[in-house]
């Protein structure tokens, strides 16, 4: 017969959370909660004096980013991170470790909310590839705001076939500087270049000889192969590398 389902619950809690001593001064504590890989989650607990530091030891944000989800300063993922940080009073320390800083009177509920940042962080990996993708977009976009590029955005254009095709950027001629359209990527495949090319081939006649199509690529994670960076520019297509924007700053800036 249930008693107090609050009791129980506690109970189920304190049976499945299990304290290791790493030594003198940590403690390392195995919580019922889950991550993104279905593994426990765990913090570690280092005593200093009178002083209590909770940590996750990097893993969090460390397993994203083996997973393939960078999270970089002055991204849109960064600012979700931040928001995270801030709702749970969790600071960002060095390599990457979740950590809050506590003493013997909070320790336990600030443990409570690491633990929940952690979760919480674990599941941005779920953003799935048209809301990558959307992020992604969002970085180029901050970035020709910032360095003062007016544009189109989501432009669509009639090709000689009479089908209509968007791309995500147009950077309109001015004087010497000729019309520069831009396609995003956060994920390049050989079968995203095929796609590109057909539809450049097809409206570049009608946009004029001197327009140009640049299209960026994120390559934190993994680089366009050869193949594709020769196919792109076998067709006057600019493939341009995110970590190497800044080298095509002037042509976007004229």
């Amino acid at each position: 017969m249930i008693t107090s389902f609050k009791d129980d619950f506690v109970a189920l809690l304190n049976r499945r959370t299990i304290e290791y001593q790493v030594a003198d001064n940590i403690t390392r504590i195995t919580t019922p909660l889950l991550d993104r890989n279905n593994d426990a989650i765990e913090v570690y607990i280092i005593k200093n004096g009178k002083q209590i530091k909770i940590t996750d030891d990097g893993y969090i944000i460390n397993d994203l980013d083996m997973s393939g989800l960078t999270i970089e300063k002055d991204t849109l993922r960064y600012k979700y991170l931040q928001n995270i940080l801030a709702n749970h009073g969790v600071e960002l320390g060095e390599n990457n470790e979740l950590m809050v800083n506590a003493d013997i009177s909070n320790y336990s509920l600030k443990m409570y909310l690491l633990v929940q940042c952690m979760s919480k962080i674990s599941d941005l990996y779920v953003l799935n590839k048209p809301s990558i993708k959307s992020l992604f977009n969002e970085d180029v976009k901050n970035y020709l705001i910032t360095n003062d590029i007016r544009f189109i955005e989501n432009p669509f254009f009639i090709g000689k076939s009479k089908l209509t095709t968007q791309f995500d950027f147009a950077i309109p001629r001015f004087k010497d500087a000729p019309e520069r359209i831009i396609k995003v990527t956060s994920n390049i495949t050989l079968n995203f270049a095929r796609t590109t090319i057909f539809g450049w081939e097809d409206i570049k006649e009608n946009r004029g000889k001197d327009s140009v199509l640049y299209v960026i690529i994120d390559d934190r994670n993994r680089s366009p192969s050869e193949e594709i960076t020769i196919a792109l520019n076998s067709y006057g297509i600019k493939p341009v590398e995110w970590t190497k924007i800044d080298d095509f700053k002037p042509e976007l800036t004229a």
